[in-house]
């Protein structure tokens, strides 16, 4: 006999939430904001007062910890009232707060031990740690603004400092390919040094090395650019020419298209007769790392794009490059294909060459760049103290043009229907 009160297996309830909302209104940002703008408490991860460190994050949980046993108090009130409470030792900031004094960093040194490394210089500091702990009493040094002594190729601010990686010598910079010079410039070409100053006193980069590098960049990047140009507003031509490319490089070892894509790669096969000598599998594949790495697409849908032949160009030219490389490696070898009539070995060599001179004079001039930015600031600084504070909707309205503003919904698990099937997450793939 069976009991009528026997209770019928319930359904699992879900909550649905898109994995974006983990990182809105989250750690505070409300209150951070709120905090941020009171004047009298500093907008900074820490400021040194003396032998004291305020820390923004302590005064956060003291804040939050008020309000939940005197929710009557303004946050002006209580912020102002707990702020020199919010001030720590420099060694408990770095323990118990994780702070880190600006621009260093911890980083593991060649022989195992730990390294403190300055980010903008790219430069090690004297000395190496055995643990976590003895790096950190450096650190709580750095923190109050001494200096920690010891043998380096340069000083800066009285640190002795030494080079991670030494600065490149303009002659031994690859040589550079030549692009016609006649051809039609293209409307825009970013270079890492072109609204970038001298400043002095990083001993490593003189003022001459900085405008030698400074030109060559420039020079670089609008040839570059216009055989890049030329190269896309003639790619019709180079759809002509794909049985030579030797893309049969890239055949992929799948044998068949996964069931989900059947539909996906008979629409690619009629958007692509000319990759005729790559099977579906791998056609579909390719255009589907194509779409991850260079479009940061996981759902996509077929349509016609030269610049995945170009992408597949460069993946057929080198097995070193993906990503927006592989596109560039492509536009430069289609360039030499179409502009030189060159052959097939002559065109890879071109773009291997480009793809090389473009990566050393990238770098060399990204971290020029870099070192002159961070002299350009430290030269603004009256004080001690860590960046400024920022939310994730503050990073929301750098990336947006218009207004931004935060909603908040409230989702109750009363009202969702046992019907629902459980769930764990759901948001954009």
């Amino acid at each position: 006999m069976t009991n009528s009160t026997d209770q019928q297996p319930q359904v699992p309830r879900a909550i649905i939430v898109d994995e974006f909302s983990c990182y809105m209104g989250g750690r505070n940002d409300d209150l951070k904001v709120k905090l941020r703008e009171i004047e009298g408490i500093p907008n900074a991860a820490y400021l040194v007062n003396g032998t004291k460190v305020f820390v923004f994050e302590k005064l956060v949980a003291l804040v939050t910890e008020r309000q939940v046993k005197q929710p009557g108090q303004t946050v002006d009130e209580v912020a102002l009232e707990l702020y020199p409470d919010a001030h720590v030792t420099a060694l408990e900031a770095v323990n118990e707060w994780d702070i880190v004094p600006e621009p260093y960093e911890l980083c593991d040194d060649i022989d195992g031990g730990i390294a403190i490394r300055h980010r903008p210089f790219n430069a090690q500091l004297p000395g190496t740690y055995p643990c976590q702990a003895e790096a950190r009493i450096a650190l709580a040094r750095l923190l109050l603004g001494e200096v920690i002594l010891g043998k380096g190729d340069f000083t800066f601010c009285g640190q002795p400092m030494t080079l991670n990686e030494p600065m490149l010598a303009l002659e031994k910079l690859p040589p550079r390919p030549e692009i016609d010079t006649n051809l039609e410039p293209a409307s825009f070409a970013y270079k890492a040094l072109g609204q970038v100053t001298y400043e002095n006193g990083f001993e490593p980069i003189s003022e001459d090395l900085f405008n030698q590098v400074k030109e060559l960049e420039t020079t670089w990047k609008d040839q570059s650019a216009r055989a890049e140009k030329y190269a896309i507003s003639h790619a019709t031509g180079l759809w002509h020419l794909t049985d030579s490319l030797r893309l049969e490089q890239l055949i992929d070892s799948r044998d068949e298209v996964p069931e989900y894509g059947q539909e996906d790669a008979a629409e690619l096969r009629t958007l692509y007769p000319e990759l005729h000598v790559l099977p579906d599998a791998s056609l579909y594949e390719w255009f589907d790392t194509y779409q991850v790495e260079c479009c940061y697409l996981n759902g996509w849908t077929p349509y016609r794009d030269d610049n995945f032949l170009f992408y597949m160009i460069g993946r057929a030219t080198s097995s070193c490059v993906d990503r927006e490389d592989a596109t560039e490696l492509g536009q430069w070898v289609g360039y030499a294909l179409l502009h030189h009539n060159a052959s097939t070995d002559d065109a890879q060599s071109f773009g291997r060459a480009a793809l090389l001179y473009d990566s050393s004079i990238t770098g060399l001039a990204v971290r020029v760049a870099e070192a002159m930015r961070y002299l350009a600031k430290a030269r603004e600084l009256t004080d001690l103290r860590g960046a400024p504070i920022q939310t994730m909707m503050d990073f929301m309205k750098i990336g947006r043009k218009i207004g931004v503003n935060q909603h908040m919904a409230v989702q109750n698990i009363c009202d969702l229907n046992d019907e629902i099937l459980p769930v764990s997450r759901a948001g954009f793939d």
